[in-house]
């Protein structure tokens, strides 16, 4: 997944357009390679991992958002690929200059399948397809300026969440912090994987239920959406759920 080397492809591309190969994984090299092929009327539509577009000040994004050739960016719901339950973006690139990027929030548009996993219906595309041509909550046009603000991150969800308000005079010293391990009773437990095979396998009579952050929608735990699972031998139920427990869930923006 690295161009650092003149002996593949893509390093020889970079190199060829003068950059320099050490810089760029094959991800963003591929988005470059997209650009150069487009026409002067061209469009290209290019998915890539969430984890790409989060990272702040990547060079690929400096150059396309410095030369205005990024028009929008969707964010996608988690687990739409059967091999991996990352999420995605699609980013939709043009040789001719935008001054604003449109971004469509569609991360909470899915259907869940028989197994429980992810997947767009018609009905999700065309909510999805309507943020982006109508006025929506789910869409914003944010300038270049704004996103050279950001870092040129291109995650959706910078510029959907209102910024924190400080309030000078309330921290530290008139609320100090509590360490969570002095307020509970017992040490706490992480989680543990379940391999993909067992998800995937038929479910019978079962009480198990295989919870994951996805779930945690709002502070709220989504019954709905827990994936069942079949009975699990006794090495597992240490992670058990039982009453009174808390589950802490940690969500990073950048």
């Amino acid at each position: 997944w690295n161009c650092s080397t003149e002996h593949n492809v893509m390093g020889q591309y970079l190199i060829e357009k003068g950059y320099a190969p050490s810089h760029y994984n094959s991800a963003e090299a591929g988005i470059l390679f997209a650009l150069d092929a487009l026409t002067e009327d061209g469009i290209a539509v290019v998915c890539v991992p969430l984890n790409l577009i989060q990272k702040s000040g990547t060079l690929v994004f400096k150059d396309i958002i410095d030369k205005k050739q990024l028009k929008a960016v969707f964010s996608l719901p988690g687990g739409l690929f059967s091999s991996t339950d990352i999420k995605t973006a699609i980013l939709i690139l043009s040789k001719k200059p935008v001054n604003t990027v449109r971004f469509v929030n569609g991360s909470e548009f899915f259907t869940k399948n028989r197994k429980l996993r992810n997947e767009l219906s018609d009905t999700n595309i065309m909510e999805i397809t309507n943020a982006y041509y109508n006025k929506s909550e789910y869409a914003k046009d944010v300038s270049t300026e704004e996103i050279r603000t950001k870092n040129y991150s291109l995650n959706c969800i910078n510029y959907f969440v209102e910024p924190k308000i400080i309030i000078p005079g309330i921290g530290r010293n008139k609320f100090p912090f509590v360490k969570i391990s002095d307020l509970l009773t017992a040490k706490p437990i992480r989680g543990t994987l379940i391999k993909s095979e067992v998800l995937d396998s038929e479910v019978g009579n079962t009480s198990y239920r295989y919870l994951t952050s996805k779930n945690i929608v709002d502070n709220e735990i989504d019954i709905e959406q827990i994936t069942e699972i079949p009975e699990q031998d006794k090495k597992v139920n240490k992670y058990c759920l039982k009453e009174n427990d808390i589950i802490i869930s940690v969500v990073t923006t950048d």
